[in-house]
């Protein structure tokens, strides 16, 4: 992190390039990793469905990474992704109110 800031100048990184292999790991604090679950979620507690509207003509399922893992696609190339991809580290809080634990639980699965 230390390193993409200071390289970009308060930017991930310079010019909005960059590489999977560029990374050193990835920590996910309390992530909303499936946005279908998470709108779901919303509605159950009556925080109403807003999810749609921000993702305008987009799929929620497409910006969801425990949705995209389930896809073909990815189970096609997963061996090969696997060892390309950085160490990762989920956190997530057990009381969280607005994003389930269950969010971090699904997609380390």
């Amino acid at each position: 992190i230390k390193e993409a800031h200071s390289q970009g100048g308060g930017h991930a990184m310079p010019h909005g390039h960059w590489s999977v292999g560029s990374l050193k790991g990835f920590l996910g604090i309390s992530g909303p990793y499936d946005l279908v679950a998470l709108d779901a979620h919303l509605s159950s507690v009556g925080l109403g469905s807003f999810l749609p509207l921000l993702c305008g003509d987009c799929s929620m399922a497409q910006y969801s990474p425990t949705q995209l893992l389930k896809t073909p696609q990815w189970r096609a190339l997963a061996e090969t992704a696997v060892v390309r991809l950085p160490r990762v580290h989920l956190v997530h809080g057990e009381v969280d109110q607005t994003v389930p634990v269950s969010s971090s639980a699904d997609f380390a699965a």
